[in-house]
């Protein structure tokens, strides 16, 4: 009868066992819904500098082009552009850039070296530079 006990005792012991590691404490659950929260805010932040980058990027493109379609008119317009600097406007992608023109001599006197710098707003830093060389025909 000893071991009849013994073996009644395992088996409580046993289901006792059980029951209680059927669910989780509410501890157990708070440091989860912790982590994943920390997780989320992480993530949530990355996106956010990821969409803030992408911006930067298409606007960095759209001033590159707009330096380059000023080259191009430079070049093309047939008139030897006058040394100095000189500023202009220009319209691409629905917005309105300033272009700033500085036109150096190059030791060839029939060349000129131009830079061009792309911004959106006077005051600030040009997104795009691009120098060109115009030759007097």
């Amino acid at each position: 009868m000893a071991s009849n006990s013994l073996t009644s005792k395992s088996r409580h012991s046993l289901q006792s066992r059980t029951k209680k590691s059927l669910g989780f404490t509410l501890i157990e659950v708070m440091v989860a819904v912790v982590i994943v929260a920390s997780a989320l805010a992480a993530l949530g932040g990355a996106l956010g500098q990821q969409a803030a980058g992408a911006s930067y990027q298409k606007q960095k493109m759209l001033s590159h082009w707009v330096a380059m379609n000023k080259a191009v008119e430079l070049k093309t317009l047939g008139s030897f552009p006058r040394l100095g600097k000189d500023t202009d406007r220009a319209e691409m992608a629905g917005q309105e850039w300033q272009v700033e023109l500085e036109t150096v001599k190059t030791p060839a006197n029939d060349v000129r070296q131009v830079q061009i710098k792309v911004r959106l707003k006077e005051d600030q830093d040009p997104l795009a530079t691009v120098v060109t060389y115009v030759q007097k025909k």
